[in-house]
Parts: C-alpha cells; sequence; structure tokens
C-alpha cells in the first residue's frame, strides 16, 4: 500500500506524502503514522504530519457527533448554594465505599431539590468512588444511603468537563440535595471488571510479543462478563498464534505479578515507551499503569485495575474476528466467567463422549474414526445407486415393443 502511494507520488514528481494518504494507511489499514514516517523516510520521503493531524481532528469529531445523547451533557446542571461544579474527584481506585454529599439531582433532565422512591434521577456527588464510564471500561453500579433514603445507581457515565453522573432511581424513601451519603459500588461486579481490564494490557502485550511492535489497540470493551479488544493488524490470527498469545497471558497470571499505577508527566511517559492511544488527547500529566517488576507492560490508562495479576485467575480466548480491514477483534473473558465457559465446554464434550459411548481422552479419535465409516458408506451407498438405476433402465429397455415403427414402453 505504501510502496504504491510513494510511486505515485515520484511518477508526479513528488517526495512527500500527504497528511490524508497518512491517515487513510492509518484508518482503514491500521498503520501507525510513525511507522509510515519510518518508512517512507527510508525510502527519501517525508509525511505530511500537520495534515495528518487535521485529519485526526475531523475523526474526532465525526466520532463525538455520532455518539448517543445522554440527555444529561446538554442540561445546566443546577447545584447546592456555594457550591463549584467542576471536575468530580474520583476516590474510587483503593476505596468501593465513601462518605460524600449529594450537590445535585435531575430528573427528567430537570435539576430538582428532593427525589421521591420509584423516581428515575441522575444525581452528582461531592466526590464519589463510582467509575464513569471511560476508555472503554463500563461504569459502576452499586447503592447510595442517605439518613432517609436509598438510592440503586444501574449506571455512571461522566460528562463535561469530567462531571461523575450516577443513574438510576430511588429504592426507598427520598434524598436530597445536601444530604449526606454514603456511596457503596457493587464490589464483585468491579473486581469482575478490574480483572478484564487488567487482561487486555496483558492481552496486549501477548499480542505484540507473538505478532509483533505493530500491534496497537484500536478500541475495546471491558464489561464484568467478558471483554473486546480490537487492534491493527493486516491478516487473521491463526489458531496457533491464539493458543501461544492465551499461554502467555495466563503464564503472567500464574507468575501473580504486581498490578500498580503513577502519575508522571506525558512527555517523560512516552520516552520511557508507555503505550498510549495514538487518537487520544492526553493532560500534561498522565497516569501510567504497570504490571510486573521488571515492568512487562506500561500503558496510560485511567481505568480499574487488579492488585496482581493472580487475582484473574484465567484467560480464556472466545473469539477472533476481522472488523475492517487491518482491524482485528479478539473476545475473552477471565475469572468466574472463564469457568462459567470451561465448564460449559467440557459438559458438552462429556455429553459427546456419552453418545459415542467412549473415554473423553478417546473423543476424537472414535468421531474421526465415525467420520471416515460415514463417507465410506456414503461412497458405497452411492455406487450402489448407479448399480440400481443402471439395471432398472436395462430393465425397462427389456420391455419395449415396437408397435407400427414406434418404440414404446
Amino acid at each position: 500500500l505504501l510502496d504504491g502511494i510513494m510511486a505515485e507520488a515520484t511518477s508526479k514528481g513528488r517526495n512527500r506524502i500527504s497528511g490524508k494518504q497518512a491517515f487513510k494507511l492509518y484508518d482503514t489499514y491500521g498503520f501507525p503514522v510513525e511507522l509510515t514516517t519510518e518508512i517512507a523516510a527510508g525510502h527519501g520521503f517525508s509525511v505530511d504530519l500537520e495534515g495528518f493531524e487535521r485529519e485526526m481532528g475531523k475523526q474526532r469529531e465525526r466520532a463525538k457527533a455520532a455518539w448517543p445523547k445522554t440527555g444529561i451533557k446538554d442540561v445546566r446542571i443546577k447545584v447546592a448554594p456555594k457550591v463549584k461544579l467542576e471536575v468530580t474527584p474520583f476516590v474510587g481506585y483503593h476505596s468501593l465505599e465513601h462518605k460524600s454529599v449529594i450537590i445535585s439531582l435531575l430528573v427528567d433532565n430537570e435539576s430538582k431539590e428532593t427525589i421521591q422512591e420509584g423516581q428515575e434521577a441522575s444525581l452528582i456527588l461531592e466526590a464519589t468512588p463510582f467509575y464513569g464510564e471511560m476508555g472503554g471500561q463500563v461504569g459502576d453500579t452499586g447503592e447510595i444511603h442517605s439518613s432517609t433514603g436509598r438510592f440503586s445507581v444501574t449506571n455512571t457515565v461522566r460528562v463535561p468537563p469530567d462531571i461523575i453522573v450516577h443513574q438510576g432511581y430511588v429504592a426507598e424513601g427520598s434524598l436530597a440535595v445536601r444530604d449526606e451519603v454514603e456511596a457503596m459500588v457493587d464490589r464483585e461486579r468491579r473486581l469482575d471488571i478490574a480483572r478484564n481490564h487488567t487482561a487486555t494490557h496483558l492481552l496486549q502485550a501477548a499480542l505484540r510479543q507473538v505478532l509483533g511492535e505493530h500491534v496497537q489497540q484500536r478500541g475495546s470493551l471491558v464489561a464484568p462478563d467478558r471483554f473486546r479488544f480490537d487492534f491493527s493488524h493486516l491478516t487473521a490470527v491463526t489458531r496457533e498464534e491464539l493458543q501461544e498469545t492465551q499461554h502467555i497471558v495466563n503464564d503472567k497470571i500464574r507468575q501473580n505479578l504486581a498490578v500498580f499505577s503513577e502519575d508522571i508527566p506525558y512527555k517523560k511517559a512516552i520516552d520511557e515507551g508507555v503505550i498510549a492511544l495514538f487518537d487520544e488527547k492526553y493532560g500534561d500529566v498522565v497516569r501510567v499503569v504497570k504490571i510486573g517488576e521488571p515492568v512487562i507492560s506500561a500503558e496510560l490508562c485511567g481505568g480499574t485495575h487488579v492488585a496482581s495479576t493472580g487475582e484473574i485467575g484465567f484467560f480464556q480466548i472466545v473469539g477472533e474476528s476481522s472488523i475492517g480491514a487491518g482491524l482485528r477483534r479478539i473476545e475473552a473473558v477471565t475469572g468466574r466467567e472463564a469457568e462459567v465457559f470451561i465448564d460449559k465446554h467440557f459438559s458438552s464434550l462429556e455429553k459427546i463422549a456419552e453418545y459415542l459411548d467412549t473415554e473423553l481422552d478417546d473423543v476424537l479419535d472414535k468421531a474421526s474414526s465415525l467420520v471416515t465409516e460415514l463417507d465410506k458408506e456414503r461412497r458405497r451407498t452411492q455406487a450402489l445407486e448407479r448399480e440400481l438405476a443402471k439395471k432398472i433402465a436395462e430393465s425397462l429397455l427389456g420391455q419395449v415393443e415396437v408397435v407400427k415403427g414406434v418404440k414404446v414402453l
């Protein structure tokens, strides 16, 4: 692809790859612009990086326009007197319970002073342990208690400028602005999400080891029951490559490597080779999540993670597919869901062994033998059918009579 672009440019007397061309290589075929620049330089070409950035900006605007509307982003949120609504402090990296104060309530996009039992609403706290959906990781669920009521949180989202909004309904009693509350995240669900999020980091490190360092994350979904990881790669990942990747990830899980984070300047992180999403915008100071000492994975990430890889338990790839030219997707499960997946498939294997009247270890040989026998019987049946058809035809020909010069049966 790049050779064709350079050949075309040479024929027109140019030695520069346009921003649009570089962006197409990145967006459609998964070519990182750094790789395009490096290869082009080796052939005496330069890349219009400013033009590339403009195209990236346009893509971000298109993506924003395509996002589903939460209905909250367009509302002017009112807060309690003397409270300045800015970024919601997130305290949920190290604690899943936190005493806070309600500073705003919304019902049908209208600010309210109180909410009653049965009402669906959105609630904003002074500070929260609830993680708001971001970076592919889904939002937390749980409960918020006051002395007069209980609010069930069914989702947590973020709205500009990074305000964390708790969506749900009043399960009991009533709540009001300025109420003192205790916010409690669903612990088991958060742990399942953390297992999957740390597993995505291990997966990316393993893919770069097996497929090559051209692998870059292009998207993800981290949910409690599963996760998917989209990445740049030009061909389908073979069964052997998937198995090797899975073995590497599970080996790192068994090693029970420490998972830790630190806040450092963005420039320092990039200089140290920390992996970043190329189309993301980062601040001057970033959070880096690292795995192992020595480090086997280092990524810019604001998500929640386990304290050590052993908490993941087990990692199982359940699918690999194409989602576009130069883009692949791996779907996987960990922990309890991996156990459910294995139990389900092992149970199916046991039933097949029972049907075949054989031991588990002999299922493949027995099935292969049966397929061979069936194939032989199919060919034998086809031969018999041909022989039968031939004899029927000969019999019918023997019954032909000539009537007034015409052969009739």
